[in-house]
């Protein structure tokens, strides 16, 4: 097709028009004022921090999940705090068809603390996730599950002190970078959601107080709540009481409701553990609270909340004294009556396993929220007092630097006096907490994968790795899924400060029956007293050393690939 010498320049002078209108436009564009998002003009200083915050939170955590990861012949591992794997091995094992128990075909014993977490855990398990990236996800559920909690922290300090931004400021960052809230969160434990639990039921108890709002949803959230940890019955406990006190025209509708709710929610779980599991309470209750002497118990327990204080003594009498002067509705009391409830109760089961480690243990963990906001209010309502009388001056940079001391005073001194946690720790620097014992545990899998059946049975002591990532059926020595160990009696040390070896959870073995009558196909751990374990190893099994491992393999054993083992399969 041809195109006339007339049609050609009209063409190329409707291009250059064009150019020339594109050009002109830029130039307008450029010159004007860049719009800004009506929401986004509406942002005070205090909401830019707070989303600066949670930028920082979401960095520290994905770091935190990153550092928890570890690498095994060329593929990187997500794995959980042992506990919590133990809860993923029983979610994979009911999202694959085989029920809620430990392995398919294990006898049914509840072996976990945390029904409704585990329940939770099981939804993954439904999708195309390899084993070694599974744990991924429970954290990065957890991560979001700390960041609504950080809005929860928040929207609390904004009922109690309203106006103030660094009330609900200070404790989002003395929340956010708790090291303990963050590890056992992050690490997989039901600490995620019971956390911002806690929180949330303040902000709903802080309304009936300060509102008169009906109580219901506060006591259906709690009583809910028992089906992440029977023991959330202490909270409620707390709040009811609490309540019932300060709000005395109700006083009767609190006490029914909070002693009611959550009786009816453990009764319908107990029926259902009856039904299934033929036992009213959980075997985790048995191995943990049975079987050791109450006063040394609680001896212990108090031992541990007074390593956990001592650092941050200062704050929590700043927080408690401060909410008793200025207690105004009662509001600030009650944080702290919500959070001394959950230190009481610490004392009470005689603490965790896990206290030299430093920190608030598990228990008390998910009330620290509700500490630091007291903490802060309380520096918010003097600040405030005193720039009345004063003028503003330096208050804030003096309500600032009680952060930092408080900051300094949980990370410096590990909050225990044999803690582990440094500042290095905080900062990430070093590998967090359990991850090197997670790599070994997970190497161990690997190094059973390789040499067993999937018909052979492992002894092991940490009950959460090994099963996972080995997919075989386990012996549980230390009896968080085995009823007969659970219900013996602990081992009581002859060491006069005897107190200081209550180790909830790992008391109570009998090698004699776990190695002796049980007979496992491998011994990949043994546990306190090995010597009581050498007389069945010596009679039925050969010590082999593999990649740097210690196992035990039965004598004989068709579900040992002897061929890869090095050694001969006696008879």
């Amino acid at each position: 097709m041809t195109h006339s010498p007339a049609g050609e320049a009209h063409r190329r002078a409707e291009t250059a028009r064009r150019r020339t209108g594109l050009v002109h436009r830029a130039i307008h564009l450029i010159g004007r004022r860049p719009t800004v998002p009506a929401w986004l003009n509406s942002l005070s200083r205090a909401d830019v921090a707070f989303g600066a915050l949670l930028l920082a939170f979401g960095l520290y955590a994905a770091i935190y999940i990153y550092r928890t990861s570890f690498v095994i012949d060329g593929e990187r591992y997500f794995a959980l705090f042992d506990d919590a794997m133990i809860s993923m091995t029983y979610a994979r094992t009911l999202a694959r068809g085989y029920g809620l128990v430990w392995y398919p075909g294990a006898p049914r014993v509840e072996g976990f603390t945390n029904p409704l977490w585990t329940l939770i855990m099981a939804l993954p398990h439904l999708l195309p996730v390899p084993a070694s990236k599974m744990s991924l996800l429970v954290q990065l559920l957890a991560a979001l599950l700390l960041v609504a909690n950080l809005f929860l922290v928040r929207r609390v300090a904004s009922v109690v002190v309203p106006g103030s931004s660094f009330a609900g400021l200070g404790a989002v960052v003395l929340t956010a970078f708790y090291l303990p809230l963050n590890t056992w969160a992050l690490q997989g434990m039901e600490v995620g959601l019971l956390t911002p639990v806690i929180t949330a039921a303040a902000h709903l108890a802080l309304r009936v107080l300060r509102d008169r709002a009906s109580p219901q949803r506060l006591y259906l959230l709690l009583g809910a709540a028992t089906l992440v940890r029977p023991d959330m019955a202490i909270p409620c406990l707390a709040f009811a009481s609490y309540l019932a006190l300060a709000d005395r025209r109700r006083w009767r509708t609190h006490l029914l409701m909070g002693l009611g709710v959550p009786a009816l929610f453990l009764a319908a779980q107990t029926l259902l553990r009856l039904w299934y599991y033929g036992s009213p309470l959980p075997n985790t209750y048995y191995l943990k609270m049975t079987g050791f002497p109450v006063l040394l118990r609680v001896a212990r327990g108090l031992r541990v909340a007074m390593d956990f204080a001592w650092p941050i003594g200062w704050l929590i009498a700043v927080a408690g004294l401060g909410a008793l002067a200025l207690r105004g509705e009662g509001q600030l009391p009650l944080l702290m009556w919500i959070f001394l409830g959950q230190v009481v109760y610490s004392v009470y089961v005689g603490g965790d396993a896990w206290e030299w480690w430093g920190g608030a243990n598990r228990y008390i963990v998910v009330a620290i929220p509700l500490l630091f906001l007291a903490f802060t209010c309380v520096g918010a309502r003097i600040g405030a007092a005193l720039a009345a009388r004063l003028g503003a001056g330096g208050i804030p940079y003096a309500q600032w630097g009680l952060i930092l001391m408080a900051f300094l005073s949980m990370s410096s001194f590990a909050a225990s006096p044999e803690g582990r946690q440094t500042p290095a720790d905080w900062l990430l620097l070093e590998p967090p907490f359990h991850v090197q014992g997670n790599r070994d545990t997970a190497m161990i899998a690997r190094l059973v994968t390789d040499v067993t059946t999937k018909q052979a049975r492992v002894a092991v002591v940490w009950a959460g790795a090994i099963p996972y990532f080995s997919e075989r059926p386990c012996v549980d020595l230390l009896g968080k899924s085995d009823a007969r160990i659970a219900h013996l009696p602990m081992r009581l040390s002859q060491n006069p400060s005897r107190t200081s070896e209550f180790y909830p959870g790992h008391l109570k073995f009998d090698y004699g029956y776990s190695i002796g009558e049980l007979r496992p196909d491998i011994v990949a751990q043994l546990w306190q007293a090995p010597w009581e374990a050498q007389p069945h190893l010596d009679a039925h099994y050969v010590k082999v050393n593999i990649r740097g491992f210690d196992l035990y393999l039965l004598q004989g054993s068709p579900n040992i690939l002897w061929e890869k083992t090095g050694v001969a399969a006696a008879s």
